[in-house]
């Protein structure tokens, strides 16, 4: 059982120390074991603090609520827990909205990196991969690459709210991280695919570099996406127009409502969303009337289109 009581670091932060002593000389060190500070915990052996963390009693579960932020420019981390037991899987939707300036996102799970949206207004948005990408007005650009890098203080999620920061990030910028749009590019969706319970942990990273710094986020738990019937992959529309509804195949709504298809929904092979389905014409009796055949382009539904 965890006990509460006053010890002393050799750092600002739990995260940013070396060890952990019990008097405030840093002249003895406390005894090995797991130390928390905020949704942070490391493990002390021989007085050296082996790697940190996640408390996963602090971090907060997925499910179909609002994380909102309007407050100042910041690096804002907001683990996810998506569940650990042997039914957690499928794929996970998250939703993120820049609302008015530009915001970077990236998510980790699993030790990958996904940086790949889909905007309702849009289409498909991304930019360097392994890097967050900045989604948002170009209007409202505060001039983020002129001014990089940028010295933001660090905010993390935990237990409903963000705490008080205590450490500092210096994030640099560079234009291929950027995919502004001409307005707001509305709740913009991101598949990460879930296909084993452990890890649980999503973590979303978001950068907000502009004074005017606003944003939501929904990140709902893992599940099977809803199947449509459909053609094999052709080059040409036409070939798609003949073509037999012989597959199943699997969409991320964006503008669709899991049953009718819709522009720039997320289309793939598997109900995990893990393999995109590639650039070319599909025929479907789940388009909107009229239409009889979508075009895909990464990963996306970017046309619809009627047959002769």
């Amino acid at each position: 059982m965890a006990t509460q009581s006053t010890y002393y670091l050799n750092a600002s932060t739990l995260a940013a120390a070396t060890a952990v002593f019990t008097d405030a000389a840093l002249t003895t060190c406390a005894p090995d074991g797991y130390y928390r500070e905020g949704n942070i915990v490391r493990e002390l052996v021989g007085c050296v603090l082996l790697p940190q963390q996640l408390c996963p009693a602090c971090v907060d579960s997925c499910g179909d609520w609002v994380i909102e932020l309007s407050g100042s420019p910041g690096v804002y981390n907001i683990p996810i827990d998506t569940g650990s037991s042997v039914g957690d899987v499928g794929a996970v939707i998250i939703k993120f909205d820049p609302l008015t300036a530009p915001d970077g996102i990236q998510v980790t799970y699993d030790s990958v990196i996904y940086n790949e949206l889909s905007s309702p207004t849009y289409g498909y948005l991304t930019g360097d991969p392994n890097l967050p990408v900045y989604i948002g007005d170009s209007g409202s650009d505060c001039g983020l690459v002129i001014d990089s890098p940028h010295v933001l203080d660090v905010y993390n999620y935990y237990s409903g709210a963000f705490q008080s920061p205590t450490t500092t990030e210096t994030v640099s910028i560079v234009g291929t991280q950027l995919d502004f749009t001409a307005t707001s590019p509305g709740e913009c969706v991101m598949v990460i695919p879930k296909l084993v319970g452990v890890p649980s942990i999503v973590n979303i990273k978001i950068v907000s570099v502009c004074p005017l710094n606003d944003f939501t986020l929904r990140v709902a738990c893992p599940e099977a996406l809803p199947s449509f019937p459909s053609s094999i992959m052709a080059d040409a529309k036409a070939t798609a127009c003949v073509s037999t509804q012989n597959q199943t195949y699997y969409s991320a709504p964006v503008n669709g409502d899991g049953t009718i298809l819709g522009l720039y929904d997320c289309v793939f092979f598997d109900q995990n969303g893990e393999n995109v389905l590639p650039n070319g014409w599909y025929q479907s009796n789940s388009c909107p009337t009229p239409n009889d055949v979508f075009r895909v382009a990464d990963g996306v539904i970017v046309e619809f289109d009627t047959c002769p």
